[in-house]
């Protein structure tokens, strides 16, 4: 038996890229991760940004207040008129604040979300601001199969096709059969598998990027330019890629590869590295999610361990986390 999968997202099959073993764990256990600070900082960011282009889109429907199921209630008006951003951004601070009180929140913590937030609007005269865009979707979802000879997949009497999942953070349109979409990063410019700093040649291959393409050509197949925005907020500004439509062909090639490998993949393999005690949470935690010691198993440790000695059907029936479904699609930030 190989690894079951019954849908990619981007960040499953990144997660994949950088190691096989990770991908198991957290997409087809449901072993969960603690994020910390820095990605729960960029979900302040990502907030904000989000809820300045749902105020666009609502204002034309004359709506006087807009209701975000984390935020609450906000007066569409004032997210219209704010030049400073301190009060959108404290709103969203203090919801993620108080939602992960673990992570030891300060007003540093907060003086640096605001510093993303303005960046990233005040970006050449307001360029990428929301509300000067004509919006065609904010926090887009998309979900649809591949139905390709080679995408189908059975597992325990469940038969279907590999779908494509995801959320897409802004699509804007420029003119008639031109999109422009822009996804937002506080990240680091880098690729964490190889330690290389990302540059435009880089990003021609990437795959989220690759993956939100052919997610937007299939749910708007009539337009003429596809215009693909990554905007590394602190690290290096905005780099568009104007992919084409042999790159879905591209895309679909790339899919299919690493679906069927890991199809065939009875022992995960792993990417051991300095990231392991450092950046990943698997590496660093036992199987009671407290910090490792030098003597202690973690829980990758402990995991691969047992698909060695008992096997891969074994791990996924006593191991997995009661009430995951692997084929259960959860939009970031939830």
């Amino acid at each position: 038996m190989g690894i079951p999968i019954t849908y990619f997202r981007s960040s499953s099959y990144n997660s994949h890229e950088f190691c096989n073993h990770q991908y198991f764990m957290e997409y087809v256990l449901g072993l969960k991760s603690v994020v910390g600070i820095a990605a729960e900082k960029g979900s302040v960011v990502h907030k904000v940004l989000e809820l300045f282009g749902r105020a666009k889109v609502q204002e034309k429907d004359n709506w006087e207040n807009m209701i975000d199921d984390n935020i609450g209630s906000i007066k569409i008006s004032d997210l219209l008129q704010d030049t400073d951003f301190e009060e959108v951004t404290r709103m969203a601070y203090d919801y993620y604040a108080k939602k992960c009180p673990y992570l030891n929140w300060t007003e540093a913590h907060y003086r640096e979300c605001l510093k993303w937030v303005r960046e990233a609007m005040t970006y050449n005269n307001g360029e990428f601001d929301p509300r000067k865009r004509d919006i065609v979707g904010v926090e887009q979802r998309f979900d649809f199969t591949l139905d390709k000879p080679w995408s189908k997949y059975n597992y325990n009497g469940e038969e279907g096709h590999l779908a494509m999942r995801g959320t897409i953070d802004l699509v804007t349109r420029i003119k008639p059969g031109v999109l422009e979409v822009i996804d937002w990063k506080t990240g680091a410019r880098k690729d964490w598998g190889t330690g290389k700093k990302k540059d435009y040649n880089h990003l021609l291959d990437d795959a989220q990027l690759l993956i939100y393409y052919m997610a937007i050509d299939h749910m708007y197949p009539d337009e003429d330019v596809i215009l693909m925005t990554i905007f590394f907020i602190k690290d290096g500004g905005p780099f568009t890629i104007p992919f084409t439509k042999k790159d879905v062909i591209k895309t679909e090639g790339m899919i299919k590869e690493k679906f069927i490998h890991i199809q065939r993949t009875a022992r995960p393999k792993l990417h051991k590295g300095w990231h392991c005690n450092r950046f990943c949470y698997f590496g660093m935690h036992d199987m009671q999610n407290k910090k490792t010691t030098i003597k202690s198993e973690t829980i990758c440790e402990r995991i691969h361990g047992k698909i060695m000695t008992q096997g891969i059907e074994t791990v996924i029936e006593e191991d997995t986390t009661p009430g995951y479904s692997m084929n259960y699609y959860s939009p970031p930030g939830e």
